[in-house]
């Protein structure tokens, strides 16, 4: 063969440079050298070598996909990631120590199934890095604007917006896009089941719940959104013309679930790999970006972890301090145990006050509304609110003449916190069931086993709400009665 021969796999054309070099593998001149052309990565191929130890060789990672119970796209997904570099090997090598984490098709999370996630395949140190994963593998605005028709994406200033049509372009291409195999383990909307998602049926369990107006309110804006995208964008973006309203659902439930903002750039993204890592409240690992060290200004996201892990313990990292509405408005779940946990309530000034325009006015001057929301702990809530209050009950100019927020009065601060006592008693009147109801059913581990997922998680979900509220309210009245 002559020495000058070389060709490139999968390319269609002959690449014609000089071969007259040794073979990493066997140390023999006149290999194959083999040119990926999605990648532009090099690999040598001895022709020495017998054809059958390289078909073993896939056949060693088949049967370890077996053994580890990967369905086929997992699998497939698996290569794909190895052959668009990223270092998935148990073997450390010049430039990177063995891989430590492993694919689980099914976890669980306080008794519930909660989906692909990352097992630790052997010992892990505090502070380790667990996983690089390139940025020309994530779906990102910058892409979308690189890979959809400019003139239109021009007009789309948001970022989900705009990664939510990349990925529905992307998947409307079938077989042949670049993110095929990241696109068939994604989850179906029915598998991530977010609140918005559930039927009217399911909702009904959660009234008198401020997480049903939640609901709602993201029902109507996701209604919105698809509405003018549908009017002024998807016609002339090729592939989207028959984009349907349950798709695009199925592209912002990835995307709220899944999608990561990087703390040190914010910037959004989703990315392969790294968004099957479940989340922990307790854990405050999280994944961020990085400048690859001699990267030509290219990034890698990258995850650090906060603990020790043992082998197959599954590894997790914080999504952000998010109560419990927010987890099961995005993700689909509730927690038990959740330090984060929160009742958000709206709090706003009396249009029967005789000083509702002069408070109006003032509030006007701090830039502030007449109608806020805060949030409601277990052991306490945030000062802001109790400002907002004092400044609500004031009930002479001479008061609100002092500055915002402060103590003006020991009747000032009686009424701001028998007002706050009110609402949550009016909150709490608005369910159809007790705490202590709630919690009987929660108790009896067997009969709660027995209801829905979504029955499950709608009855934790105000049982949580309610614990908060009754916890603030007992503090205020005993508050009050000082």
């Amino acid at each position: 063969m002559s020495s000058q021969l070389l060709f490139a796999q999968n390319s269609g054309c002959s690449l014609h440079v000089a071969a007259r070099r040794l073979c990493t593998t066997c140390n023999k001149k006149n290999c194959r050298r083999v040119v990926e052309e999605k990648t532009r990565t090099l690999t040598w191929f001895c022709l020495f070598r017998s054809p059958k130890k390289y078909d073993a060789s896939r056949q060693n990672v088949e049967d370890s996909a077996n053994q580890r119970g990967w369905s086929k796209e997992v699998f497939n997904f698996y290569l794909w990631l190895k052959e668009n570099g990223v270092y998935l090997s148990d073997k450390a090598s010049w430039a990177h120590p063995p891989h430590r984490l492993v694919i689980a098709e099914e976890t669980k999370d306080e008794g519930e199934f909660s989906g692909r996630g990352l097992l630790s395949s052997r010992n892990v140190n505090l502070g380790e890095k667990v996983l690089e994963i390139p940025d020309r593998l994530m779906l990102t605005k910058k892409l979308a604007l690189e890979t959809l028709p400019a003139s239109v994406m021009e007009l789309v200033e948001d970022e989900y917006v705009a990664i939510a049509l990349l990925l529905l372009f992307e998947h409307n291409k079938g077989d042949s896009s670049f993110f095929k195999p990241y696109l068939d383990i994604l989850p179906s909307l029915d598998e991530i089941n977010p609140l918005f998602w559930w039927s009217d049926e399911d909702l009904l369990l959660l009234q008198g719940s401020p997480t049903l107006s939640a609901c709602q309110q993201l029902r109507e804006k996701l209604v919105r959104e698809y509405t003018y995208l549908e009017n002024h964008i998807i016609p002339q973006i090729p592939n989207l013309a028959r984009i349907d309203f349950r798709q695009f659902q199925w592209a912002f439930g990835i995307l709220f679930s899944r999608a990561i903002c990087f703390p040190s750039t914010k910037r959004i993204a989703l990315v392969p790999y790294a968004d099957l890592l479940n989340h922990s409240p307790f854990c405050s690992a999280f994944i961020d970006e990085e400048s690859i060290p001699l990267g030509n200004g290219r990034t890698e996201a990258v995850v650090y972890v906060d603990r020790l892990y043992q082998p197959y313990e599954q590894v997790y990292v914080s999504y952000g301090p998010r109560s419990n509405q927010e987890l099961l408005l995005l993700y689909g779940f509730s927690l038990e145990r959740n330090p984060f946990d929160c009742v958000e309530i709206t709090i706003g000034l009396d249009k029967e006050d005789p000083l509702y325009n002069e408070k109006c006015r003032m509030l006007d001057a701090y830039e502030k509304s007449p109608q806020q929301s805060f949030p409601l702990y277990m052991d306490r809530y945030p000062v802001e609110m109790a400002e907002f209050l004092r400044f609500c009950c004031v009930d002479t100019l001479e008061e609100l003449e002092g500055d915002f927020g402060t103590v003006v009065s020991e009747n000032n601060e009686k009424l701001a916190l028998q007002k706050l006592a009110n609402y949550i008693s009016d909150q709490l009147s608005q369910y159809p069931t007790s705490l202590e109801e709630d919690e009987r059913i929660v108790r009896d581990r067997v009969m709660f086993q027995t209801l829905s997922r979504n029955q499950r998680m709608a009855i934790r979900q105000r049982l949580g709400e309610k614990r908060i509220l009754r916890s603030t309210l007992r503090n205020l009245q005993r508050n009050v009665r000082l």
